[in-house]
């Protein structure tokens, strides 16, 4: 009796590790690759892109649990937590996200440390479920996709860091209805001099604040980006 439950418990340890190993994400590169799928993940843009929720548990990479993205397909995107926030992969065969291609409608703005959720740039109401229209105090859509244009297209700017003021600093979360799963991450600073400014971390690219931008952020509708700093 004793040999016969021996037998079983270690054909079910064997199976159990079969299991763990069959789970297990061969390591690459750039990434991983889930042997079941046969799928290959990479990074999604460090420092700008990131999961809003995790979903179950999916495969282990290295020492890593790996996750699926809440409203996201798993053959898509997967994510893996670091320091409280959820990195993301993409599938490699996929191109990586810019902020335009993101597409944002709305946006979550957030304080200096990112960890505090202070104020919102709500979507249209063309976006929202008709139940929840004409709620909203604002519709904000068009200036979500100004900073993603400013970002994108605007020319990039050398600073001195040693003359940032960083109480001015916030963290926007842009948010899009085309992957609902994930949001995209820009900072809005100012410097000493009173001249604002956004960064794409991502791409090292930061560019001069749109005066639209600033009068939401700060409430300054008067910012004339091209005006000397004593005008302001």
């Amino acid at each position: 009796m004793i040999k016969k439950l021996s037998a079983l418990l270690l054909a079910a340890l064997c199976l159990a590790g079969m299991c763990s190993c069959s789970r297990r994400a061969d390591i690459t590169a750039d990434g991983f690759i889930v042997p079941a799928t046969g799928t290959e993940y990479v990074l999604c843009r460090m420092f700008s892109v990131y999961a809003v929720e995790k979903g179950g548990e999916y495969i282990k990479y290295g020492n890593e649990q790996v996750y699926e993205v809440e409203f996201e397909s798993a053959k898509d995107f997967l994510c893996v937590e670091d320091s409280g926030e959820l990195l993301v992969y993409r599938s490699a065969s996929s191109g990586d996200i810019s902020v335009t291609d993101f597409d944002p409608i709305a946006a979550r703005i957030y304080d200096s440390s990112n960890t505090r959720w202070i104020a919102s740039f709500f979507a249209d109401d063309e976006y929202l479920e008709e139940d929840q229209r004409g709620i909203n105090e604002t519709q904000d859509s068009e200036l979500c996709r100004t900073i993603a244009r400013a970002v994108d297209e605007g020319e990039a700017v050398d600073l001195n860091y040693d003359n940032m003021a960083y109480t001015n600093r916030y963290f926007v979360r842009l948010l899009s209805q085309k992957y609902p799963g994930l949001y995209y991450v820009v900072v809005f600073f100012g410097d000493n001099d009173g001249r604002f400014y956004l960064r794409d971390r991502s791409i090292n690219k930061t560019v001069i604040c749109p005066r639209d931008v600033l009068s939401r952020m700060i409430g300054n509708p008067d910012y004339d980006p091209g005006a000397p700093a004593t005008d302001l």
